[in-house]
């Protein structure tokens, strides 16, 4: 059996968890997928699956192989691109928190893979941390703005952001006049380090001096959802996104504050593994991010 093909045969069985699942998707019978694993296997010399009732998991050598045939399925991707050849097949895994909205990134890629229907992308959602080594994600999309020793960024946008409260809060706290009197309100926000203080500009013209108030209160999350939500509730002051408030504003359920102090921009990055190379179906999943946020 052709070498190439079982690589991409067990990672797909890998990533899908499922000898059947990969069968389906790649369209061949069950047994020519667990042929292609047992020629991969017997070549090594390892055991790189683990089968129970409900599931297929990688050994810990499996999980090796699966990075290094990531790499090398990859690399011929890029070679197959380099000779003409403009089609993307293969998968992308992306780690996305579950505090980025999902029209952020779920706009982006119908036209992706409707322009490629050999390459499919599986994004992980979660509250969780996130580890590009051991998860096997080709990307990291976060709203830190530092990436993690060792890994690559690409900057995606710049998030725009609106400060707000619900009348409640602030009939029955106040409402604050500079940002400086934030320091004194119950101020609801993520539990990342990019959250303990909120950026503003001193003023609307271009090039403002910014400031930096350090922010607390008796609410954080990773859900910018739960956040709001909170806050329509009277638990205190928000940042965020206006897309994610917008119908809560116009219903006045929360209400703008600080209009003539605007917050400093949040900025979505991509992290991603030097090991990657930024492969041609890497790229041109964070071109389809780049070109859809740009329009939000």
């Amino acid at each position: 059996m052709d070498r190439l093909t079982s690589m991409a045969v067990f990672s797909r069985v890998l990533e899908l968890r499922s000898f059947s699942g990969a069968a389906r998707e790649l369209d061949i019978s069950q047994a020519t997928v667990s042929k292609h694993v047992q020629t991969l296997e017997e070549w090594l010399g390892i055991h790189l699956l683990t089968r129970t009732t409900r599931r297929v998991m990688p050994t810990q050598d499996g999980e090796g192989f699966y990075a290094r045939c990531q790499r090398i399925l990859s690399e011929m991707s890029d070679i197959r691109s380099t000779t003409g050849i403009s089609v993307l097949t293969g998968n992308v895994r992306i780690a996305c928190p579950g505090g980025i909205p999902s029209n952020f990134i779920g706009g982006a890629l119908g036209r992706l893979l409707a322009a490629h229907p050999g390459l499919s992308v599986e994004t992980v959602v979660t509250n969780a941390g996130f580890d590009l080594a051991t998860g096997g994600y080709d990307a990291v999309i976060s709203m830190a703005s530092a990436p993690p020793a060792g890994m690559l960024i690409q900057r995606l946008t710049a998030v725009p952001l609106v400060l707000c409260a619900a009348p409640e809060y602030l009939a029955r706290r106040g409402r604050p006049q500079r940002p400086e009197e934030l320091v004194a309100h119950d101020c609801i926000s993520g539990i990342t380090p990019e959250f303990q203080s909120w950026r503003f500009f001193a003023s609307r013209a271009e090039g403002a001096t910014e400031i930096a108030i350090p922010i607390k209160g008796r609410l954080t999350s990773r859900s910018a959802v739960l956040l709001r939500d909170a806050a329509v509730g009277g638990a205190g002051i928000l940042l965020i996104p206006p897309r994610m408030a917008e119908a809560d504003l116009v219903a006045g359920r929360l209400v703008p504050l600080l209009q003539e102090f605007p917050p400093a921009p949040l900025t979505l990055n991509a992290f991603f593994s030097p090991d990657q190379h930024l492969s041609n179906r890497l790229r041109a999943t964070l071109d389809a991010l780049i070109a859809h946020l740009s329009t939000i």
